[in-house]
C-alpha cells in the first residue's frame, strides 16, 4: 500500500484538504515562514481549531490567508 504524504502539522494529506467542506491557510511565524492549509467538515470545527490556535500562540505571530492587517 502506497501512503500519501502528510502535507500539515495535524496530519491531514492534500485529499482531504481538496474535499473539505471548509478550509483555512495560515501563515505561521513572525518572518511568515511556514504556510499549511487545514480542512474541516464543518464551519464550527473550523472555528474550535482557530480559536485553539489563537489560544496556544497567544503573542506569538500567525496570520490568516486572505485577512486584511
Amino acid at each position: 500500500m502506497v501512503q500519501k504524504p502528510i502535507v500539515n502539522c495535524i496530519g491531514q494529506i492534500q485529499e482531504q484538504i481538496d474535499n473539505a467542506n471548509h478550509a483555512v491557510t495560515i501563515i505561521w511565524g513572525t518572518c511568515e515562514d511556514k504556510t499549511e492549509t487545514y480542512a474541516f467538515d464543518t464551519e464550527a470545527d473550523k472555528e474550535m481549531f482557530l480559536l485553539g490556535v489563537d489560544a496556544a500562540c497567544g503573542w506569538l505571530e500567525y496570520r490568516i490567508e486572505g485577512d486584511d492587517v
